[in-house]
């Protein structure tokens, strides 16, 4: 594996590394990979929702209801969804969605990355009978239960990895040689000695030249 490898592809590899970073950091204090977020330019409000998402056991649930309410009806007016959102109690959330021009669809919603994250983040609340969450869009919308639980995943999420993600979607082309000066500015040395063995030795001993490390 080469240290210019995008980081997109490190993310998929079938080796160890990748879960090895993610554990290092994800166990260490919620600072950790917060740190690595504000580094890659992750907004602290992002950051702010991605905890959430990640203490959630069903990861995203709201997103998963909106992805079937996509797949379904993928021209529904964004008005119509707002109208949804109205009738369940949270104006709030619809009021989140003026950014969209009033002919936009629910695909305009789905393929706006913070907004969906601002969105599903309002909705992923615990059941409350004051507060509608995603339970109750679902419902308005026909969606059953079981619908949307066979989407969600058994346990909750890695941050760290969801900071890598949230970075990947915005820079595809963004290397592990870029994340690994990324780690020394953040003087987590002891991840980049972690994932060493994993690269091209001279790679390697070129790039901890190039930061000073040896």
């Amino acid at each position: 594996m080469r240290d210019d490898e995008k980081v997109a592809d490190f993310l998929e590899s079938p080796d160890l590394i990748p879960g090895r970073l993610l554990i290092m950091l994800d166990l260490l204090p919620e600072e950790t990979w917060k740190d690595l977020g504000d580094k890659l330019g992750v907004n602290r409000e992002k950051l702010k929702h991605i905890k959430t998402d990640c203490a959630n056991q069903q990861e995203n649930p709201a997103s998963h209801v909106i992805n079937i309410i996509y797949r379904s009806q993928p021209t529904m007016p964004i008005a119509k969804f707002e109208e949804h959102l109205t009738n369940i109690g949270r104006s709030d959330v619809a009021k989140k969605l003026d950014k969209i021009s009033g002919k936009g669809t629910i695909y305009d919603l789905y393929e706006d990355l913070d907004l969906m994250r601002d969105v599903t983040s309002m909705l992923n609340g615990a059941d409350n009978s004051q507060i509608k969450n995603y339970k109750d869009l679902a419902d308005i919308c026909g969606i059953t239960i079981d619908e949307y639980e066979s989407l969600q995943p058994p346990s909750a999420e890695s941050p760290t990895k969801e900071v890598l993600d949230d970075i990947v979607r915005r820079k595809p082309t963004f290397t592990v040689e870029e994340l690994i000066t990324n780690f020394c500015d953040m003087k987590r040395v002891d991840v980049i000695e972690a994932i060493s063995p994993y690269f091209v030795e001279e790679d390697m001993r070129a790039i901890k030249k190039k930061l000073k490390l040896i």
